[in-house]
């Protein structure tokens, strides 16, 4: 789904709420490396200063990734490169298994599941099994991808700019 239309659908559509990942972008210095001898490709890991220079992508830009369980006796969300996850991202730099969304009473946290290219959240570096509590408008990256985490579909559409430039504007 894409975030046009999600602003054409009615809020009957979702009457759970979920909250969201939008897809903002690509990282640029997220440049494959195969540490020697292992035959795995990893990416460098950004720093909260590249959050500036995260390029739109067409295909990834305003992309809308609902974060539901498919068992709903499940109190955790996953996300990866396989097909059996709750969010399916099928590109190389996301891990099979990358990480899942737990269900805590202060929130939903994501969780670092021992991916190859990491997890972080504000260019901040997840410690894999560690969850991190997200708030509203927090970017969360994944290999070389930047999405911008909304508690709620309602969130996401109070938003100016969901899907657009990663840093807030200063105050003056």
């Amino acid at each position: 789904m894409h975030l046009d239309e999600l602003r054409a659908r009615s809020a009957e559509d979702f009457p759970d709420d979920p909250p969201l990942l939008v897809g903002c972008g690509l990282i640029p210095n997220q440049l494959p490396k195969e540490p020697e001898g292992t035959g795995t490709v990893a990416f460098t890991s950004f720093t909260p200063d590249d959050l500036d220079s995260i390029r739109p992508t067409k295909s990834l830009q305003g992309r809308v990734f609902p974060l539901r369980s498919r068992d709903p006796k499940s109190v955790k969300i996953t996300l990866g490169r396989r097909r059996g996850n709750d969010v399916h991202i099928p590109d190389f730099p996301v891990s099979q298994d990358h990480c899942y969304f737990g269900k805590y009473p202060q929130g939903l946290a994501l969780i670092d599941n021992e991916s190859t290219n990491g997890t972080c959240v504000n260019g901040h570096r997840l410690a894999p099994g560690r969850p991190e509590l997200l708030r509203a408008g927090d970017i969360v990256s994944m290999g070389r991808f930047a999405f911008r985490w909304f508690p709620t579909v309602s969130a996401a559409l109070a938003h100016p700019d969901p899907s657009g430039s990663i840093k807030e504007p200063s105050d003056p």
